[in-house]
């Protein structure tokens, strides 16, 4: 837990309503009630594209590349998977491996690039860290097929 004088230390101004760190930049409306206004928005707002218009630079890696490397690094595998060696261990940070993280595999944001690597390929991993639990960092089916994984 991060205390608010922590943060306030480090210069950082932090507003908490019942125990609950908030945002004073910006209200979210999360009711059930204002979801038609938020799908209208969605459908209707004109806004830039959130998609990229031209292919994102893939570099293809390998296990074995992997395993051989001779220091500390991170590997980025899209949106938010980041695998990290360290002291010759990997760490995976949100997995996500599907075309699709959402709570059905058809609907939902598409990738913008294939992943490096594949879960198959994957070496060995020490630990897998998931931030938070929204559906574009927390891929269900990657997280059961990379159980087979974990030592």
């Amino acid at each position: 837990m991060i205390s608010t004088n922590a943060l306030a230390n480090n210069g950082v101004q932090a507003t908490i309503s019942d125990g609950k760190f908030q945002n004073t930049e910006i209200e979210y409306k999360t009711e059930l009630s204002s979801i038609w206004s938020f799908t209208k928005a969605y459908l209707t707002d004109d806004r830039e594209s959130a998609v990229p218009d031209f292919p994102i630079p893939v570099i293809p890696v390998t296990r074995d590349a992997l395993l051989n490397l001779d220091h500390d690094a991170v590997i980025r595998l899209g949106h938010p998977s980041l695998l990290l060696k360290i002291d010759g261990e990997f760490v995976l940070l949100d997995p996500v491996f599907s075309e699709r993280a959402f709570a059905v595999e058809w609907l939902g944001p598409q990738r913008f690039h294939d992943t490096p690597i594949s879960i198959d390929e994957l070496p060995f991993i020490k630990t897998v860290i998931i931030s938070h639990d929204h559906y574009d960092h927390l891929d269900k089916a990657a997280i059961k097929k990379l159980a087979a994984f974990l030592r």
